[in-house]
């Protein structure tokens, strides 16, 4: 586990194994350790990815998978359930997961061979949500 002082209070940070079994390979924008970083994910690869905060996954064709570490933050309409202490919210076009953990964050994201995707969280709560993407404010 990895903690990090950030403004006097201990962050923590999850990791990220890819298995891409996609024709073409993604790129992998992502902060570690409070630096912005690239990767290249090859086709019919997998790697865990370590000590991350934010990032996205672009898989050509098909769109970003968002990864947005929230920290003790909590999404509203959803302070009761999942409980654990902190959180990472997945987006890809209009769908939403919201993933909670106390301890290491564990996520693994599979890119089928259709570019489509899957995830499932190897400690804590997983849960899809709904999220509005754009909204209209009254002027």
């Amino acid at each position: 586990m990895i903690d990090v002082i950030k403004n006097h209070q201990i962050e923590r940070m999850f990791q990220l194994k890819v298995v891409n079994n996609y024709y073409y390979e993604c790129l992998f924008y992502y902060d570690k350790d409070g630096h912005q970083q690239q990767a290249i994910i090859n086709k019919h690869y997998q790697f865990t990815y370590q000590n991350l905060t934010n990032g996205y996954i672009a898989i050509p064709g098909i769109g970003q998978v968002n990864f947005t570490y929230l920290g003790e933050e909590k999404i509203s309409n959803y302070e009761k359930y999942p409980i654990e202490k902190y959180g990472v919210l997945l987006r890809v076009h209009t769908s939403e997961v919201y993933y909670r953990f106390d301890n290491l964050g564990s996520l693994e994201l599979v890119i089928d061979k259709y570019g489509g995707c899957s995830v499932k969280g190897n400690n804590g709560t997983l849960i899809e949500i709904e999220l509005n993407e754009l909204i209209i404010k009254d002027s």
